[in-house]
Protein backbone atom coordinates (compact mmCIF):
# COMPACT_ATOMS: atom_id res chain seq x y z
CA UNK A 1 0.00 0.00 0.00
CA UNK A 2 1.22 3.15 -1.02
CA UNK A 3 1.90 6.00 0.80
CA UNK A 4 0.48 9.49 0.12
CA UNK A 5 2.25 12.24 0.96
CA UNK A 6 0.11 14.89 2.54
CA UNK A 7 0.70 18.58 1.49
CA UNK A 8 -1.10 21.23 4.37
CA UNK A 9 -4.01 23.38 3.00
CA UNK A 10 -2.74 27.02 1.98
CA UNK A 11 -4.60 28.56 5.22
CA UNK A 12 -2.75 26.47 7.62
CA UNK A 13 0.72 27.31 5.79
CA UNK A 14 -0.26 31.12 5.91
CA UNK A 15 -0.51 30.83 9.76
CA UNK A 16 2.43 28.79 10.26
CA UNK A 17 4.58 31.29 8.08
CA UNK A 18 3.03 34.52 9.83
CA UNK A 19 3.78 32.69 13.30
CA UNK A 20 7.29 32.26 12.21
CA UNK A 21 7.84 35.72 10.81
CA UNK A 22 6.43 37.14 14.03
CA UNK A 23 8.79 35.29 15.61
CA UNK A 24 11.51 36.47 13.65
CA UNK A 25 10.88 40.35 14.34
CA UNK A 26 10.15 39.70 18.47
CA UNK A 27 13.50 37.80 18.18
CA UNK A 28 14.94 41.08 16.26
CA UNK A 29 13.40 43.63 18.62
CA UNK A 30 14.51 41.59 21.91
CA UNK A 31 18.22 41.75 19.88
CA UNK A 32 17.89 45.40 18.94
CA UNK A 33 16.82 46.47 22.72
CA UNK A 34 19.50 44.19 24.19
CA UNK A 35 22.33 46.07 21.67
CA UNK A 36 20.61 49.81 23.18
CA UNK A 37 21.17 48.99 26.45
CA UNK A 38 24.71 47.28 26.35
CA UNK A 39 25.70 50.28 24.24
CA UNK A 40 24.17 52.94 27.04
CA UNK A 41 25.99 50.99 29.61
CA UNK A 42 29.07 51.28 27.61
CA UNK A 43 28.98 54.80 26.76
CA UNK A 44 27.65 56.20 30.33
CA UNK A 45 29.16 53.24 32.51
CA UNK A 46 31.90 51.33 31.65
CA UNK A 47 34.12 53.97 29.00
CA UNK A 48 34.04 56.68 31.96
CA UNK A 49 35.27 53.88 34.37
CA UNK A 50 37.86 53.41 32.09
CA UNK A 51 38.85 56.84 31.80
CA UNK A 52 38.83 57.20 35.24
CA UNK A 53 41.43 54.53 36.03
CA UNK A 54 43.16 55.63 33.21
CA UNK A 55 44.09 59.48 34.10
CA UNK A 56 43.11 59.30 37.76
CA UNK A 57 45.17 61.75 38.86
CA UNK A 58 44.21 64.31 36.21
CA UNK A 59 40.58 64.01 36.53
CA UNK A 60 40.96 64.17 40.93
CA UNK A 61 43.54 67.10 40.01
CA UNK A 62 41.30 69.15 38.02
CA UNK A 63 37.87 68.35 40.06
CA UNK A 64 39.77 69.26 43.08
CA UNK A 65 40.90 72.77 41.17
CA UNK A 66 37.42 73.15 39.96
CA UNK A 67 35.86 72.97 43.34
CA UNK A 68 38.70 75.50 44.77
CA UNK A 69 37.79 77.75 42.07
CA UNK A 70 33.86 77.46 43.05
CA UNK A 71 34.38 78.41 46.65
CA UNK A 72 36.26 81.34 45.71
CA UNK A 73 33.70 82.36 43.06
CA UNK A 74 30.63 81.42 45.52
CA UNK A 75 32.56 84.06 48.25
CA UNK A 76 32.90 87.00 45.68
CA UNK A 77 29.26 86.87 44.36
CA UNK A 78 26.66 89.63 45.55
CA UNK A 79 23.26 88.19 47.28
CA UNK A 80 20.16 88.14 44.96
CA UNK A 81 16.84 88.83 47.07
CA UNK A 82 13.79 87.42 44.92
CA UNK A 83 9.95 88.18 45.69
CA UNK A 84 6.88 87.55 43.21
CA UNK A 85 3.24 89.23 43.21
CA UNK A 86 0.01 87.72 41.65
CA UNK A 87 -1.77 90.06 39.42
CA UNK A 88 -5.12 89.84 37.59
CA UNK A 89 -5.42 91.96 34.31
CA UNK A 90 -8.55 93.28 33.74
CA UNK A 91 -9.66 94.49 30.53
CA UNK A 92 -7.58 92.54 28.12
CA UNK A 93 -4.64 94.34 29.54
CA UNK A 94 -2.55 91.23 30.15
CA UNK A 95 -0.79 91.48 26.21
CA UNK A 96 0.47 95.56 27.25
CA UNK A 97 1.52 94.18 30.59
CA UNK A 98 3.95 91.27 29.32
CA UNK A 99 5.29 94.38 26.78
CA UNK A 100 5.86 96.61 29.75
CA UNK A 101 7.58 93.65 31.73
CA UNK A 102 10.07 92.66 28.81
CA UNK A 103 10.91 96.66 28.82
CA UNK A 104 11.19 96.61 32.63
CA UNK A 105 13.76 93.88 32.55
CA UNK A 106 15.61 95.02 29.61
CA UNK A 107 15.92 98.60 31.21
CA UNK A 108 17.45 97.13 34.31
CA UNK A 109 19.59 94.25 32.22
CA UNK A 110 21.37 97.68 30.51
CA UNK A 111 22.00 99.37 33.73
CA UNK A 112 19.56 101.80 31.93
CA UNK A 113 18.43 103.02 35.28
CA UNK A 114 17.10 106.78 34.73
CA UNK A 115 15.01 105.48 31.93
CA UNK A 116 13.65 102.75 34.44
CA UNK A 117 12.99 105.21 37.06
CA UNK A 118 10.83 107.43 34.75
CA UNK A 119 8.95 104.09 33.79
CA UNK A 120 8.15 103.30 37.23
CA UNK A 121 8.12 106.49 38.80
CA UNK A 122 10.45 105.56 41.97
CA UNK A 123 13.60 107.37 42.52
CA UNK A 124 16.85 106.39 40.50
CA UNK A 125 18.64 105.30 43.86
CA UNK A 126 16.14 102.61 44.63
CA UNK A 127 15.75 100.88 40.66
CA UNK A 128 19.50 101.04 40.98
CA UNK A 129 18.83 98.00 42.74
CA UNK A 130 16.66 95.91 40.54
CA UNK A 131 18.33 92.94 38.77
CA UNK A 132 15.69 91.75 36.60
CA UNK A 133 12.06 90.89 36.18
CA UNK A 134 10.09 88.24 34.86
CA UNK A 135 6.64 87.34 34.25
CA UNK A 136 4.72 83.75 33.62
CA UNK A 137 0.72 82.72 33.66
CA UNK A 138 -0.32 81.09 37.12
CA UNK A 139 -2.06 77.67 35.32
CA UNK A 140 -3.06 76.69 38.97
CA UNK A 141 -6.26 74.66 38.12
CA UNK A 142 -8.65 76.49 40.98
CA UNK A 143 -7.78 80.05 38.90
CA UNK A 144 -9.11 78.50 35.66
CA UNK A 145 -12.35 76.81 37.78
CA UNK A 146 -13.18 80.09 38.81
CA UNK A 147 -12.84 82.15 35.60
CA UNK A 148 -15.02 79.08 33.63
CA UNK A 149 -17.71 79.73 36.57
CA UNK A 150 -17.61 83.52 35.38
CA UNK A 151 -17.77 82.37 32.10
CA UNK A 152 -20.51 80.45 32.63
CA UNK A 153 -22.75 82.80 33.68
CA UNK A 154 -22.25 84.91 30.65
CA UNK A 155 -23.50 82.59 28.33
CA UNK A 156 -25.94 80.21 26.99
CA UNK A 157 -26.08 76.45 27.94
CA UNK A 158 -25.78 75.70 24.49
CA UNK A 159 -22.01 77.21 24.17
CA UNK A 160 -20.94 75.49 27.29
CA UNK A 161 -21.98 72.46 25.37
CA UNK A 162 -19.51 73.45 22.36
CA UNK A 163 -17.22 74.66 24.90
CA UNK A 164 -16.36 72.34 27.83
CA UNK A 165 -13.66 73.02 30.44
CA UNK A 166 -10.70 70.71 29.21
CA UNK A 167 -11.19 72.76 25.73
CA UNK A 168 -11.55 76.13 27.85
CA UNK A 169 -8.44 75.52 29.45
CA UNK A 170 -6.50 74.10 26.72
CA UNK A 171 -7.14 78.02 24.82
CA UNK A 172 -5.38 79.51 27.12
CA UNK A 173 -2.15 77.68 26.47
CA UNK A 174 -2.37 79.72 23.03
CA UNK A 175 -1.43 82.95 24.09
CA UNK A 176 -0.04 82.92 27.65
CA UNK A 177 -1.32 86.83 28.48
CA UNK A 178 -4.69 85.43 28.33
CA UNK A 179 -4.67 83.58 31.98
CA UNK A 180 -6.41 85.42 34.88
CA UNK A 181 -4.08 85.64 36.89
CA UNK A 182 -0.14 85.61 36.24
CA UNK A 183 3.06 86.05 38.44
CA UNK A 184 5.40 89.16 38.25
CA UNK A 185 8.86 88.30 39.76
CA UNK A 186 12.02 90.79 40.24
CA UNK A 187 15.24 90.02 41.73
CA UNK A 188 17.37 92.95 43.63
CA UNK A 189 20.47 93.03 45.09
CA UNK A 190 18.58 94.74 48.42
CA UNK A 191 16.09 92.96 50.03
CA UNK A 192 14.06 96.35 50.92
CA UNK A 193 13.99 97.57 47.66
CA UNK A 194 10.70 95.26 46.31
CA UNK A 195 7.86 96.99 48.10
CA UNK A 196 7.70 100.47 46.57
CA UNK A 197 6.94 98.41 43.01
CA UNK A 198 3.23 97.50 45.04
CA UNK A 199 2.02 101.07 44.31
CA UNK A 200 3.43 101.08 40.75
CA UNK A 201 1.46 97.93 39.71
CA UNK A 202 -1.78 98.46 41.72
CA UNK A 203 -2.28 101.66 39.18
CA UNK A 204 -0.18 100.30 36.20
CA UNK A 205 -2.27 102.18 33.07
CA UNK A 206 -4.52 103.63 34.98
CA UNK A 207 -4.09 106.88 32.75
CA UNK A 208 -3.82 104.96 29.61
CA UNK A 209 -6.15 106.27 27.22
CA UNK A 210 -7.51 103.12 25.68
CA UNK A 211 -8.03 101.33 28.75
CA UNK A 212 -9.31 104.50 30.70
CA UNK A 213 -12.27 104.09 28.28
CA UNK A 214 -12.56 101.03 28.26
CA UNK A 215 -13.31 100.59 32.13
CA UNK A 216 -15.53 103.56 31.82
CA UNK A 217 -17.93 101.99 29.66
CA UNK A 218 -17.48 99.06 31.56
CA UNK A 219 -18.29 100.58 34.71
CA UNK A 220 -21.11 102.60 33.24
CA UNK A 221 -22.76 99.60 31.91
CA UNK A 222 -22.25 98.09 35.29
CA UNK A 223 -24.36 101.38 36.59
CA UNK A 224 -26.93 100.86 34.68
CA UNK A 225 -27.46 97.20 35.41
CA UNK A 226 -27.39 98.05 39.22
CA UNK A 227 -29.65 100.91 38.59
CA UNK A 228 -32.35 98.73 36.55
CA UNK A 229 -32.12 96.00 39.76
CA UNK A 230 -32.45 98.25 42.67
CA UNK A 231 -35.72 99.52 40.67
CA UNK A 232 -36.94 96.52 40.17
CA UNK A 233 -36.18 95.70 43.49
CA UNK A 234 -38.71 99.00 44.22
CA UNK A 235 -41.13 97.66 41.98
CA UNK A 236 -41.04 94.49 43.81
CA UNK A 237 -41.68 95.92 47.27
CA UNK A 238 -44.39 98.14 46.14
CA UNK A 239 -46.31 95.02 44.64
CA UNK A 240 -46.01 93.17 47.85
CA UNK A 241 -47.49 95.93 49.31
CA UNK A 242 -50.04 96.09 47.24
CA UNK A 243 -50.99 92.63 47.56
CA UNK A 244 -50.72 92.68 51.17
CA UNK A 245 -53.37 95.69 51.38
CA UNK A 246 -55.75 94.38 49.26
CA UNK A 247 -55.23 90.65 50.91
CA UNK A 248 -56.08 93.05 54.11
CA UNK A 249 -59.02 94.43 52.76
CA UNK A 250 -60.25 91.41 51.35
CA UNK A 251 -59.85 89.90 55.43
CA UNK A 252 -62.33 92.93 56.25
CA UNK A 253 -64.83 92.35 54.00
CA UNK A 254 -64.89 88.81 52.98
CA UNK A 255 -66.12 86.30 55.41
CA UNK A 256 -63.38 83.14 55.85
CA UNK A 257 -64.42 79.98 53.62
CA UNK A 258 -61.47 78.13 54.67
CA UNK A 259 -59.76 78.61 51.13
CA UNK A 260 -56.38 80.04 50.66
CA UNK A 261 -57.64 82.26 47.52
CA UNK A 262 -59.16 85.80 48.18
CA UNK A 263 -62.65 86.82 45.94
CA UNK A 264 -62.00 90.72 44.96
CA UNK A 265 -64.90 92.32 42.92
CA UNK A 266 -65.67 88.74 40.99
CA UNK A 267 -61.97 87.77 39.95
CA UNK A 268 -59.69 85.32 41.99
CA UNK A 269 -56.68 86.68 43.49
CA UNK A 270 -54.28 84.09 45.16
CA UNK A 271 -51.37 84.39 47.62
CA UNK A 272 -48.10 86.02 46.42
CA UNK A 273 -46.23 82.61 48.22
CA UNK A 274 -48.22 80.62 46.03
CA UNK A 275 -48.42 82.51 42.38
CA UNK A 276 -45.77 85.25 42.60
CA UNK A 277 -43.26 83.92 45.00
CA UNK A 278 -42.46 87.91 45.64
CA UNK A 279 -39.90 86.66 48.52
CA UNK A 280 -37.90 84.52 46.17
CA UNK A 281 -37.24 86.80 43.35
CA UNK A 282 -36.54 89.41 45.62
CA UNK A 283 -33.52 87.32 47.31
CA UNK A 284 -32.53 86.53 43.64
CA UNK A 285 -32.16 90.18 42.76
CA UNK A 286 -30.33 90.88 46.24
CA UNK A 287 -27.68 88.45 45.43
CA UNK A 288 -26.95 89.76 42.05
CA UNK A 289 -27.08 93.33 42.93
CA UNK A 290 -24.47 92.14 45.83
CA UNK A 291 -22.58 90.09 43.07
CA UNK A 292 -22.80 93.26 40.44
CA UNK A 293 -21.60 95.55 43.09
CA UNK A 294 -18.32 93.24 44.15
CA UNK A 295 -17.65 93.13 40.44
CA UNK A 296 -17.98 96.67 39.59
CA UNK A 297 -15.26 97.06 42.79
CA UNK A 298 -12.48 94.73 41.07
CA UNK A 299 -12.85 96.33 38.21
CA UNK A 300 -12.33 99.73 39.09
CA UNK A 301 -8.53 99.11 38.72
CA UNK A 302 -6.80 97.64 35.47
CA UNK A 303 -4.81 95.70 37.31
CA UNK A 304 -5.96 93.87 40.74
CA UNK A 305 -3.01 92.99 43.39
CA UNK A 306 -3.97 89.46 44.42
CA UNK A 307 -0.33 89.40 46.87
CA UNK A 308 2.17 92.14 47.61
CA UNK A 309 6.10 92.01 47.16
CA UNK A 310 7.10 91.99 51.17
CA UNK A 311 8.85 94.85 52.73
CA UNK A 312 11.89 92.32 53.05
CA UNK A 313 12.57 90.10 49.99
CA UNK A 314 13.71 86.22 50.72
CA UNK A 315 17.36 85.31 49.75
CA UNK A 316 17.56 83.77 46.13
CA UNK A 317 20.11 81.20 45.72
CA UNK A 318 19.21 78.82 42.47
CA UNK A 319 21.01 75.74 42.03
CA UNK A 320 22.63 77.14 39.37
CA UNK A 321 24.14 79.53 41.17
CA UNK A 322 25.79 76.94 43.48
CA UNK A 323 29.35 77.68 41.76
CA UNK A 324 30.81 74.83 44.12
CA UNK A 325 28.55 72.32 42.73
CA UNK A 326 28.39 73.54 38.92
CA UNK A 327 32.12 74.24 38.31
CA UNK A 328 32.81 70.81 38.96
CA UNK A 329 29.79 69.43 37.65
CA UNK A 330 30.87 71.75 34.21
CA UNK A 331 34.15 70.09 34.58
CA UNK A 332 33.30 66.74 34.66
CA UNK A 333 31.27 67.27 31.57
CA UNK A 334 34.10 68.55 29.61
CA UNK A 335 36.46 65.95 30.48
CA UNK A 336 34.12 63.15 29.18
CA UNK A 337 33.79 64.90 25.95
CA UNK A 338 37.54 65.83 25.52
CA UNK A 339 38.11 61.72 26.31
CA UNK A 340 35.08 60.91 24.22
CA UNK A 341 36.81 62.60 21.14
CA UNK A 342 40.39 61.31 21.54
CA UNK A 343 38.37 57.93 21.72
CA UNK A 344 36.85 59.01 18.62
CA UNK A 345 39.96 60.09 16.78
CA UNK A 346 41.72 57.10 17.72
CA UNK A 347 39.36 54.95 16.24
CA UNK A 348 39.41 57.12 13.23
CA UNK A 349 43.45 56.76 12.99
CA UNK A 350 43.05 53.04 13.55
CA UNK A 351 40.60 52.71 10.20
CA UNK A 352 42.58 54.88 8.44
CA UNK A 353 46.04 52.69 9.00
CA UNK A 354 43.91 49.64 7.93
CA UNK A 355 42.92 51.00 5.02
CA UNK A 356 45.99 51.95 4.31
CA UNK A 357 47.55 48.39 4.66
CA UNK A 358 44.37 46.23 2.39
CA UNK A 359 46.44 45.86 -0.75
CA UNK A 360 45.33 47.95 -3.40
CA UNK A 361 43.14 46.06 -6.20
Amino acid sequence: MEASNHIPPQNEMDVVGFFQLLGRMFSKLGKAIKDFFHFLFQFFIYRPFVFYKRYTKLILGLLLLALILGIIADSMKKPVYKADILISPNYDSGKELYTRIDMYNTLAAEGNYEKLAEELGISEDTVSHYLGFEIQPNTNERILLRSYDEFSQLVDSSMLDELPYNTYKETFKQQKFDYPQHIISVTSDDPQMLAPLNGFFENLLMDDPLFTLRKYVTLSMYDSRIKYIKQTIAQTDSLRQAIDRAISHSARTVPASGSNNVIIGGPQLKFPEQEYDLFLKKRKLIDLLTNLKQSKIELTKIFILNSKFPDYAPSYNPMWKNYKLTFVLFTVILLLIAFYLVDLLTYLNRLYKQSQNEPQK
